[in-house]
């Protein structure tokens, strides 16, 4: 498996001992954009950091590059309105950067087999949205 980090240091490459996959880095998100098209990795690791406030439409530019790839937003401290913005914009989940090592590994086997990887407070916001949507559909 080809897996994509895309972060302004290689901090989180420290996290990748232990995972059976080809680990590319990128320090630059026009580079990685780039790359991402032409060599559709499996997996993208974004640190939140990169594009703070513009990580969502990054996210969608990643994606639309490479369509089946599966992408997690990584940072510290980041807000919960700013990581569900990700989620609707195509990530699947969001970990935090200390955690990351413990979890690193095991995150990458579950959002590959399909799973998310988000807090149980924010799968209830997602099933909050959701219902408000669907409430929003549904004739009066």
């Amino acid at each position: 498996m080809k897996v994509f980090v895309i972060d302004r240091s290689p901090q989180l490459l420290v996290s990748f001992p232990a995972i059976d996959a080809e680990v590319v880095y990128f320090g630059d998100e026009i580079q990685a954009l780039n790359a991402v098209g032409q060599q559709q990795p499996e997996f993208i690791v974004l640190d939140y950091a990169v594009r703070e406030q513009q990580t969502p439409e990054y996210i969608g530019l990643l994606l639309a590059a490479a369509r089946k790839a599966k992408l997690v937003v990584v940072g510290g401290n980041v807000g919960e309105e700013d990581v569900f913005r990700c989620l609707e914009s195509g990530a699947n989940g969001y970990q935090d950067k200390q955690q990351l090592p413990h979890y690193m590994a095991k995150m990458i086997r579950v959002v590959v087999a399909g799973e998310a990887w988000i807090s149980r407070k924010m799968v209830a916001r997602v099933l909050h949205a959701l219902r408000q949507s669907t409430m929003q559909l549904a004739p009066a």
